[in-house]
């Protein structure tokens, strides 16, 4: 994927970041990385690490507020994976 592709999608994923954190939705890791879709300079790695970084934390946002069993199986599972990615990436 172009990076001009994923800059789209990070504004898009941006975009409902601030409607979700009008409904009390937490994207505190995203905010950690200070990365966002403007800074068209930084590197395309750190702008896919947004882009999941927004995922997850709009998917635990959901997952908190009742979501099948199963479902949040895969998203806990899915979360130690992102964050042992972050940890050897950086």
């Amino acid at each position: 994927m172009h990076k001009d592709d994923l800059i789209a999608i990070h504004m898009t994923l941006f975009y409902a970041k601030q409607l979700l954190e009008a409904a009390g939705f937490n994207f505190q890791a995203y905010d950690e990385l200070h990365v966002l879709p403007t800074h068209i300079h930084r590197s395309k790695a750190l702008h896919r690490k947004a882009i999941e970084l927004l995922c997850m934390e709009i998917l635990k946002g959901f997952w908190r507020n009742r979501i099948p069993v199963e479902l949040r199986d895969i998203l806990k599972m899915n979360d130690r994976i992102l964050h042992q990615k972050l940890k050897f990436n950086f």
